[in-house]
């Protein structure tokens, strides 16, 4: 998805980048966490940015990114928590806070302008399927001439 909140880079205009739905944890009042990853990745998907529900949520990689300058909101530090899920339907009906979306495959996607930890997600969703596959020829005995 495009977001105004994003930028590429210092110098880029914001709403131009691709990145991944997401958002933060909530906290109560004392700055506790009132939710687990999990829960923030589905309230996020589902009641807020897409309105899609997501299944089979599979963590991926955290990255953490200090002093951002390509988020709106400048010098803020960031944890991002990556997950794969299913989505139950492909009706996607964005809020405000994205410009535009797409469903792309690893190639598609990797071909895109993108924030940094966008690329770190991907790379991670390649290596799990690449797994995935060395374990399913494996498994099946699958020879790869």
């Amino acid at each position: 998805m495009k977001s105004p909140k994003w930028r590429h880079g210092r110098d880029g205009e914001f709403g131009e980048v691709w990145t991944i739905p997401g958002g933060q944890i909530e906290k109560d009042e004392n700055g506790n966490e009132i939710e687990t990853p999990e829960e923030a990745l589905k309230r996020e998907i589902e009641d807020e940015e897409l309105h899609i529900k997501i299944s089979h949520i599979e963590y991926i990689s955290s990255t953490k990114k200090s002093g951002v300058d390509d988020f709106i909101k400048p010098n803020i530090d960031f944890e991002f928590v990556d997950f794969i899920a299913s989505a139950d339907n492909y009706n996607v009906t964005p809020n405000d806070e994205i410009s535009e979306f797409g469903w792309f495959t690893l190639d598609e996607a990797d071909a895109k302008t993108m924030i940094d930890t966008t690329k770190i997600f991907l790379r991670g969703c390649r290596q799990l399927l690449e797994q995935r596959i060395a374990e399913f020829q494996a498994e099946y005995h699958f020879d790869r001439r």
